[in-house]
């Protein structure tokens, strides 16, 4: 797995590599990760000890175990930066490379292409890749973790009852520009009930929302949380950004306001805005001005509804799916 993770990339890329990393571990392949030296202090995940984490210092560096003798089955890519060059190389190391791609305006040299996004069509990808090479497109191909599927059946199951008493808000473990906290005290001007915000040990606006809830004894702050699955479980709307969390919380059926931080994120906001299963805030307003808006639209009725349009977006299996595709083509 060749992933990277920084405070201004975020976690995403290596979280949903680790998602498939278990599928495929529980198949019974050897599974080993290959991060930029920083990303341990932004996905604490990598030092848990499930997977071993060799440092690769450029976009080019695919290394592997010395038990390997210099060569693995297959490479799984998941960088924005890395280029059709890079794939041809990592051909010397790997002998298969599967991609993953969000932004489909790049050439790839891959075996297999990965576009999880909602909306995803081969259309996008004519010209820009060989033939023979296997594209794995749509929600369906999203890798979940496992606490997410185990969560699953028990978060659809209370959508039913559509009350608005629990928000969760969740940004991202860097937390750009110091949105949470920004997020955090527009809902607790607006909304009277229980306020989780879960964020990274590096987020930028740690201190400023530490302070607030001394302010506030229905906030909570939750840091480096490692079950995130049942935090969106008991959840009744989430407020979060538009990367692959906005299809975690789609397989919970919780329905959730989106801030756009990255373009990148917006494409998928928008289907999920147009599905009906999350309300995208306008990125060209501040957020002191569409979130109480977007907050006061959120009935009993409007939270059932984007439940039950979330819950039809993806069924968690994805990381599944994606597993066996790649052994099979091993």
């Amino acid at each position: 797995m060749r992933a990277d993770a920084r405070p201004e990339l975020g976690g995403g890329h290596i979280t949903r590599c680790l998602a498939l990393a278990e599928a495929l571990q529980n198949r019974g392949a050897e599974v080993v990760f290959a991060c930029n030296p920083d990303a341990p202090s932004v996905v604490p995940r990598l030092d848990d000890g499930a997977f071993t984490v060799l440092t690769a210092r450029d976009r080019g560096a695919l290394p592997v175990p010395a038990a390997w003798r210099g060569r693995a089955d297959a490479a799984v890519i998941d960088l924005y930066d890395s280029t059709i060059a890079d794939e041809r190389g990592y051909r010397n190391v790997a002998g298969l490379v599967a991609v993953y791609e969000d932004l489909p305006e790049r050439s790839h040299d891959c075996d297999l292409l990965i576009d999880q996004s909602l909306g995803a069509s081969a259309s996008q990808y004519e010209g820009r890749i060989k033939d023979e090479t296997t594209l794995l497109l749509g929600p369906q191909f999203f890798a979940a973790r496992e606490e997410f599927l185990a969560a699953r059946p028990a978060a659809l199951a209370r959508r039913d009852k559509a009350e608005l008493g629990r928000i969760l808000i969740s940004m991202g473990l860097t937390d750009v520009r110091g949105i949470s906290w920004r997020v955090a005290r527009v809902v607790l001007e607006v909304f009277a009930g229980e306020v989780e915000v879960i964020i990274g040990a590096q987020a930028q606006s740690r201190a400023a929302l530490e302070a607030l809830t001394v302010e506030h004894d229905r906030l909570t702050l939750t840091v480096e949380a490692r079950d995130i699955a049942r935090r969106m479980a008991t959840a009744d709307l989430a407020i979060g950004a538009g990367g692959g969390t906005a299809l975690e919380r789609c397989i919970l059926g919780l329905p959730s306001l989106i801030v756009v931080l990255a373009d990148n994120q917006l494409a998928l906001a928008n289907h999920l805005h147009d599905s009906g299963a999350a309300e995208r805030l306008s990125p060209s307003q501040p957020i002191e001005q569409t979130l109480p808006e977007a907050l006061a639209a959120m009935t009993p009725q409007r939270l059932a509804a984007m439940a039950h349009s979330a819950m039809a977006v993806s069924d968690g299996d994805g990381a599944a799916r994606l597993a066996d595709a790649i052994l099979a083509r091993i």
